[in-house]
């Protein structure tokens, strides 16, 4: 069976198969991390950066959680995520809350 790409990662963009009936008759209505990104580890970031333009993460909680993760592939991520990645590594560490946080990079 020929496994033709069928999903695009949120976080880099490259193509990708993801068999969703499987995963519907495994998960049912539950989506797993193919359902967004080609790795778990870009569905990690995806999760994270979600919840920091949510709100519900702060800079620095962000910031930490970046700096753990392999991003040597950087710049094979998609623009808007690269930048968004760049920009939030590049700020300074404030002790805003997300509820307060004044500064959120888009």
């Amino acid at each position: 069976m020929t496994k033709v790409p069928n999903a695009t990662c949120k976080i880099c963009g490259k193509k990708y198969h993801i068999c969703k009936s499987c995963d519907e008759n495994k998960y049912g209505s539950f989506e797993t991390w193919k359902s967004y990104t080609d790795t778990p580890e870009h569905y990690q970031i995806f999760v994270m950066l979600r919840d920091f333009n949510l709100n519900l993460v702060t800079t620095k909680e962000v910031k930490a959680f970046l700096d753990k993760c392999d991003l040597s592939e950087i710049e094979t991520f998609s623009p808007e995520i690269k930048d968004q990645i760049k920009a939030v590594l590049g700020t300074k560490e404030t002790a805003t809350t997300a509820s307060t946080k004044e500064e959120k990079v888009k």
